[in-house]
C-alpha cells in the first residue's frame, strides 16, 4: 500500500490554506507511526479505510500543523485514498465537513471513523466511461 509522506501532507496542508507551519516536527511523526506503524511484524491498520481513519484521527488529535489540521486531515485522507486506488465518496461537502467536525469535538474510537470511511470508499475508474450510443 502507497503512504503518504511528510513532505505530502505538508504539501496538503499548504494547498488547503494551512502554511505548512508544523507546531514541532515531532508531532507528525507520531501521525505517520500511529498510520504506519507495525507491531509483531503486521500493520496495525492493514486496511486502507483503517489507515485512513488513522490519519484522520491522528491529524485532527494531534493538531501537527499551525493552523488548517481538520482540512488537511480530510484532503490527506482522501489523497491516500486515490494514490491507493479508491475514491472516498460523501453525499455532499456539508457532510464531509460534519463528519471531521464529530472526529474533532467528539474524539470517537478509530473503529467509528474507520467503519464511516469503509462505507464511502469507492474503487477508482481506470478507464474512461463509455460515450453514450447515438441513435
Amino acid at each position: 500500500m502507497r503512504a503518504l509522506g511528510d513532505k505530502e501532507l505538508i504539501s496538503i496542508n499548504k494547498a488547503v490554506g494551512g502554511g505548512g507551519d508544523l507546531r514541532h516536527p515531532a508531532l507528525l511523526g507520531a501521525v505517520q507511526a500511529t498510520v504506519y506503524g507495525r507491531g509483531f511484524g503486521k500493520d496495525l491498520h492493514p486496511a486502507l479505510a483503517d489507515k485512513a481513519a488513522a490519519l484522520i484521527l491522528g491529524i485532527v488529535q494531534l493538531r501537527p500543523f499551525a493552523d488548517a489540521n481538520e482540512r488537511t486531515a480530510l484532503t490527506a485522507a482522501t489523497l491516500l485514498a486515490r494514490i491507493n486506488g479508491q475514491r472516498i465518496v460523501w453525499v455532499s461537502h456539508t457532510e464531509s465537513v460534519a463528519f471531521v467536525r464529530a472526529v474533532a469535538t467528539g474524539h470517537p474510537p478509530l473503529s467509528w471513523i474507520a467503519t464511516r470511511i469503509a462505507a464511502r470508499l469507492r474503487p477508482t475508474e481506470t478507464r474512461p466511461p463509455k460515450p453514450p450510443t447515438i441513435r
